[in-house]
């Protein structure tokens, strides 16, 4: 069952990310030439700032979830009741703070940004739809999240969020096509939000049932590093952020929007991987409940292979075809989306954010959150003040200073934590194949801009895609022949084996 999940989990979260990453790439080019970079660049903000403000339960979720694993190993379903109970007091209680940020947020941005297009009540209202919207996602489907998750059923998230796009898309078309005013566009998302959680709350009360108690024995249930790995979500949040609100502050919301296409871009990169690695989590939290050491060291190295191996595709392909996607994705907007630095600067955040998540989701499984929280807080901090500066000192591309110096300084002092603190944490072939990823991303960026081939549509475009992800690996295969045989032979082992277990089940 445990491996069959973990497919059905892969699948769908490739599917989900696919569908987000396809529709979210074309709508937000309507926008700009229908309603102009301004508007793009107020929905950046909007969406920046309620994220940040939603982070204040993200933490609280994965702890939940970190707490789960071993009840429902153990079929305890006294404690999963009692887990649940505990998280849905919380977010009783944090989705009424949710709901006052967000306003008061839009209240201060509604008298910074108002100018003769954009009304102080446009503003305030574009702001009350999103947070409505978050508020009905952080309300209920937290909970589902905590408890569908540890039960590698993750897939059923996975599916709603897919309808949920569909039906935001969906509507968003007709917005576009009739050309309502821009309010309608938040109005679809708001939509979209509904039927997530309508779903998500069927697939609970289905999977749920004979296992949760509404009246659990141990109703004063604590979950221990939720405060821990709250802040440090909040912290991470706020870094990611930080350049949007920093830019809408500082410079215009014109800015914003040029800066929202690069951040989409290595947002985009950061979901796959994390989606692609979060299929596998589940298992590995199970795994380090029951194996030993040795088999635990195996499939974690396993792991951090695929995900770099797949970071140096995703690097690479950034690096050859950014420029390429800017000049295409831009054409006839009303202002200049082209700035090479940035799109370097994209390049490396890629690298290092790979890195960083090849290892990073181990401190979570242990439970190390009052560690990694001070790592990412003091970072993130660090990182936010050097965002400003560089700004302020040299324009907008270097807002994202800040971000690469936070991405590099929590994955070497978050390394050190778990190498000191996991007792079969190896750092092994961990630098030699970051290394082989991080030469191959800027081979491949330095190729473009020395040979600048013509991209002048979006089937050439796609073509060279195909052609550098094959290239890279290929090249990574064979660096993989000659030196990882063992990692891949247990990869493919393992592999074969969850669909080997599949067609038995079938036949």
């Amino acid at each position: 069952m445990r491996s069959k999940n973990a497919i059905k989990n892969l699948l769908f979260l490739l599917i989900q990310e696919i569908v987000a990453f396809a529709l979210g790439i074309i709508f937000p080019r309507y926008i700009i030439v229908l309603y102009g970079s301004e508007i793009n660049g107020l929905t950046a903000t909007i969406t920046r700032v309620l994220a940040l403000v939603n982070l204040i339960q993200a933490g609280a979720v994965g702890a939940a979830i970190y707490q789960m694993y071993k009840p429902v190993a153990d079929k305890d379903y006294d404690t999963q009741s009692a887990i649940i109970y505990s998280s849905r007091k919380f977010y009783n209680i944090i989705s009424v703070v949710y709901l006052s940020l967000s306003l008061a947020a839009g209240v201060f941005y509604g008298f910074y940004l108002k100018n003769d297009g954009l009304s102080f009540l446009a503003i305030f209202l574009s702001f009350f739809i999103l947070a409505l919207n978050g508020a009905n996602i952080l309300l209920f489907n937290s909970i589902c999240d905590i408890f569908i998750s540890p039960h590698q059923k993750k897939y059923l998230i996975s599916f709603a969020s897919i309808c949920e796009q569909i039906v935001r898309y969906g509507l968003m078309t007709v917005v576009l096509v009739l050309k309502l005013p821009f309010i309608f566009i938040y109005l679809c998302y708001l939509a979209g939000g509904f039927v997530s959680v309508v779903l998500n709350l069927l697939f609970y009360k289905i999977l749920s049932k004979n296992i949760i108690s509404k009246n659990p024995s141990n109703k004063s249930y604590v979950i221990p590093g939720k405060k821990y790995l709250m802040l440090a979500s909040i912290g991470s949040e706020m870094v990611t952020a930080s350049p949007t609100i920093i830019i809408t502050t500082i410079i215009d919301l014109v800015h914003t929007s040029i800066f929202s296409v690069y951040a989409m871009i290595f947002t985009s990169m950061k979901t796959i991987l994390n989606s692609i690695q979060l299929s596998f989590s589940a298992i590995f939290g199970n795994l380090t409940k029951t194996a030993d050491n040795k088999k635990i060291y195996e499939v974690h190295s396993s792991i951090e292979l695929l995900t770099i191996a797949l970071g140096a595709i995703a690097s690479s392909c950034v690096g050859f075809l950014i420029i390429p996607f800017i000049r295409l994705y831009t054409a006839g907007a009303d202002a200049n989306y082209e700035y090479t630095i940035l799109a370097i600067f994209v390049v490396a955040y890629t690298v290092f954010f790979t890195f960083r998540t090849s290892y990073g989701y181990v401190a979570t499984v242990y439970g190390l959150f009052k560690d990694t929280c001070k790592i990412i807080l003091i970072f993130g901090i660090i990182g936010i003040t050097i965002s400003i500066v560089c700004t302020i000192l040299f324009g907008m591309p270097y807002v994202m200073v800040g971000l690469l110096f936070n991405q590099l300084g929590c994955a070497i002092t978050t390394l050190l934590v778990i190498k000191k603190k996991v007792s079969w944490f190896k750092l092994s072939k961990l630098f030699v194949r970051a290394g082989i990823m991080s030469f191959l991303a800027f081979s491949f960026t330095l190729l473009f801009f020395v040979f600048e081939p013509k991209i002048d549509g979006w089937v050439i475009w796609i073509l060279y895609g195909l052609i550098i992800a094959i290239s890279v690996g290929f090249l990574f295969t064979i660096y993989c022949i000659i030196f990882e045989r063992k990692c891949v032979k247990i990869l493919l082992t393992y592999v074969g084996n969850l669909f080997k277990r599949k067609r038995n089940r079938i036949s």
